[in-house]
């Protein structure tokens, strides 16, 4: 019983100093003085990201010749104008409404695009 005693109390021991010892990241996520919006980080780079994998995705379609130059250019302009939106939201960090905004415009080019690539027409519209 004795050596039961002296390998179970100092184990008691530490477990006890863990759970009193304070957590930040856990006294953060319940802090109710942090900002509204917790996710705002996490939207801004997969808005971002989103922006610049269009852009990309433009770039292929040219280069497959899915597209035309005329259309690309004109998606181009779209998706610069869509970056100067989210240069211009996120200077003062984005809402949700403003998130909702730059997503759909985002839907809109991708939508855009894909039907380009379907018309093969070659032609803007």
């Amino acid at each position: 019983m004795r050596k039961f005693a002296t390998i179970l109390t100092p184990a008691i021991a530490v477990l006890g100093m863990a759970a009193l010892t304070p957590v930040p990241a856990m006294a953060a996520a319940h802090d109710r003085d942090a900002p509204r919006y917790s996710k705002q980080v996490d939207n801004r780079g997969s808005l971002r990201s989103d922006i610049a994998q269009l852009d990309n995705r433009i770039d292929r379609a040219e280069r497959n010749r899915s597209i035309s130059r005329k259309e690309a250019n004109a998606l181009r302009r779209d998706t610069d104008d869509l970056q100067q939106l989210y240069r211009n939201y996120a200077r003062n960090g984005l809402n949700r409404q403003e998130v909702a905004t730059l997503s759909k415009k985002i839907d809109r080019i991708e939508w855009s695009l894909r039907s380009e690539q379907r018309d093969r027409d070659r032609h803007r519209g």
